[in-house]
């Protein structure tokens, strides 16, 4: 052995610390707890390029693709997290742009079903691959370009991410796309649902004019069924996406709902975002478990209440990130799992909620253990606001009627290409679906993206001859 080489080849040790750097994800800096509960400051600061380079090296390279496989909108992410490893951030997020127009807020509230799948994570931690999307983001201001013109003009309805994803693509593949708002805000839940803490705006207005830059018009304050009707845009347009989300409150249905107190999570978000300076209790208590819920919950403890989250299932159940769940524990919100509302006390005001204990029982149609309630468990939790967050549905008045086939779950009926029961107009994201996470509303717009363009032109769009359609693996 020469006496370079012997110089070049690692020690038993530094062996054993690669090997053990690679088990762990590079961490990110982020506001101490004690700290980020008194402001709406990000939490997480991201990575830097070379952070951002040392977590793209833990990638193993797999074959078999599990995390695209389970990526709803099928983006390319050993593509990218390739990129970054040869620090090349253009190429990164060219790469991510081509399946999803929404890099630096997907990089933050993405539910991360690919992590779930990750090999790395079999041994050790899986690649945080959404740090890496946000990277991309961070440090690379690529441009995509619309394609040739059709010749075709298309109205959205609704700018949230469903919307804009089909506006994105249509704009990608040479249609004139006009979005119009109701809110005088782009952006839609990402805007109006989501604190800044967990999505600062800057992010979520760099995203849009990202795709306002792809030559598509957003129009803002403007409600398609009291402004504008339906008919009058299929008159203007040659089709027409409908993609207004879930926007209107499901309830529990619990005794006592309607006293003064009880507000659901997405009005309560939306009007303090809007700072509409709504009314917020002393003691507040927000039932769910999802990443609305800790949202609600997490921005009462911001806003210096007492908080608690109620969820019927146990902690490891919870629908949330297990980031929100974590940072949520660190800032002293009080979890009461295994628990379940079964009144809202007080006479016009709340004063309090009652709430039974459960246990887990046998798999339900969801694949989790049905929570059962335990006999003789009921206590009560001193609260004088309760917020909602267990699920929403479309907001369809202007919408329905005898214009759309609308189903049961109160959602447009469509057919396979995306379209309504009203020839050239379809539907997108959750209003087609039902409440869903980002990253399947942007699949489920994608899948009607590709249908106006198939109904406008006769032909799939580029890059789809051969697979046709993007299909969701949650659905």
């Amino acid at each position: 052995m020469s006496s370079e080489n012997a110089h070049k080849e690692k020690t038993p040790r530094e062996l054993l610390d690669e090997k053990a750097k690679k088990w762990v994800r590079c961490e990110m800096s982020h506001q101490p707890p004690e700290e980020r509960i008194k402001n709406f400051d990000e939490v997480m600061h991201g990575y830097t390029k070379e952070e951002a380079i040392e977590e793209a090296n833990r990638c193993m390279g797999c074959k078999k693709l599990p995390c695209i496989n389970s990526c709803p909108i099928r983006q390319d992410i050993q593509g990218y997290v390739n990129a970054i490893k040869e620090g090349d951030f253009d190429k990164a997020l060219e790469i991510i742009l081509d399946t999803n127009p929404f890099p630096a807020s997907v990089g933050r509230v993405c539910p991360q079903f690919c992590v779930l799948e990750c090999t790395r994570g079999k041994k050790g931690e899986p690649i945080w691959i959404a740090a890496l999307k946000r990277a991309a983001s961070d440090y690379s201001n690529y441009q995509p370009t619309p394609g040739p013109s059709t010749g075709t003009k298309v109205a959205v309805v609704g700018s949230g991410p469903g919307g804009l994803t089909a506006a994105y693509d249509l704009a990608r593949w040479g249609h004139e796309v006009t979005v119009f708002e109701r809110e005088s805000v782009k952006g839609g839940m990402l805007y109006t649902a989501i604190p800044s803490f967990r999505l600062p705006k800057d992010q979520v207005a760099k995203d849009i004019e990202r795709i306002e830059k792809m030559g598509v018009t957003i129009k803002t304050s403007i409600t398609v069924g009291t402004d504008i009707t339906i008919d009058q845009l299929q008159e203007e347009f040659d089709a027409v996406v409908i993609a207004i989300g879930t926007h209107k409150p499901k309830w529990m249905g619990i005794e006592g709902e309607g006293k003064k107190g009880v507000v659901h999570v997405v009005p309560f978000l939306h009007n303090l975002l809007l700072n509409k300076n709504p009314w917020v209790g002393k003691r507040v208590a927000v039932i769910g478990g999802g990443s609305s819920a800790m949202d609600g919950v997490r921005t009462a403890k911001r806003l210096g209440k007492e908080a608690w989250l109620v969820y019927r299932r146990a902690r490891e159940q919870m629908p949330a990130n297990i980031e929100e769940i974590v940072e949520g524990e660190e800032e002293q919100i009080t979890f009461h799992y295994l628990t379940n509302p079964s009144e809202i006390l007080g006479e016009d005001q709340v004063t309090g909620m009652e709430c039974i204990k459960m246990e887990l029982g046998e798999p339900d149609a969801s694949g989790r253990a049905r929570p059962i309630p335990v006999e003789g468990s009921e206590f009560e939790i001193d609260v004088d606001m309760v917020i909602e967050a267990i699920s929403q549905q479309p907001d369809l008045e202007g919408f329905n009627g005898d214009q759309f086939t609308i189903t049961r779950w109160n959602t447009f009926e469509v057919n396979d290409d995306g379209m309504t029961s009203i020839e050239g107009v379809f539907a997108a994201g959750d209003c087609a679906t039902g409440p869903s996470t980002i990253v399947q509303a942007m699949a489920a717009a994608r899948k009607a993206s590709i249908g106006v363009h198939k109904y406008l032109t006769g032909s799939p769009p580029p890059g789809f001859e051969e697979e046709g359609e993007e299909e969701n693996p949650e659905s």
